[in-house]
């Protein structure tokens, strides 16, 4: 860990200001990170409810439903 030295106490008060302001950033930053997680996380339950239904409907597992065959394979 760096040792921080500060001259007078307006460096100081620069220094500490300037941690305040990175923090804030980090925590908004977070909090995106964690809305954006949330969204991918709905997005993926959804994939799999979906997923599910259409193993029910069409008979299809969920690796053949993923991974489609090419054109000719599905032909025979």
């Amino acid at each position: 860990m760096a040792k921080l030295e500060f001259q007078t106490l307006e460096e100081l008060r620069e220094a500490i200001r300037a941690h305040k302001e990175t923090a804030a950033s980090l925590i908004r930053h977070l909090h995106r990170i964690e809305q954006e997680y949330s969204d991918w996380e709905d997005r993926v339950v959804s994939i799999e409810n979906a997923i599910e239904e259409a193993e029910k409907i069409v008979g299809l597992k969920k690796e053949e439903i993923e991974t489609p065959k090419d054109v000719f394979e599905e032909f025979f």
